[in-house]
């Protein structure tokens, strides 16, 4: 919830903890977490810790997933923790 606030400037609820991934260089174990909007506005990108960050419909992640993308975004590649995650959220009706 920090992290995301600091990040990003936004509130986050219903934190919840989706899958985990090894990631061997420094030997770190990266958790993945689904969580909730608090609200829709507007994000505040902390430039030192990201390039950037946008809100995306549902109906553009999936066209990302099947590489359909108009302006050819993409996700990570299926091994990655950050595609299982992106994957949940697009099947989770609860996130609807």
């Amino acid at each position: 919830m920090r992290e995301v606030h600091e990040e990003v400037g936004i509130d986050i609820v219903n934190v919840r903890y989706c899958r985990s991934q090894f990631w061997p260089k420094p030997s770190v174990l990266m958790a993945g977490f689904i969580a909730k909007a608090s609200s829709s506005q507007q994000l505040m990108v902390d430039s030192k810790e990201l390039e950037a960050a946008r809100w995306f419909h549902r109906s553009e992640v999936v066209d990302m997933l099947v590489h359909e993308h108009p302006d050819r975004l993409s996700v990570p590649p299926p091994a990655a923790v950050a595609h299982q995650l992106i994957k949940s959220w697009v099947l989770d009706s609860a996130f609807i």
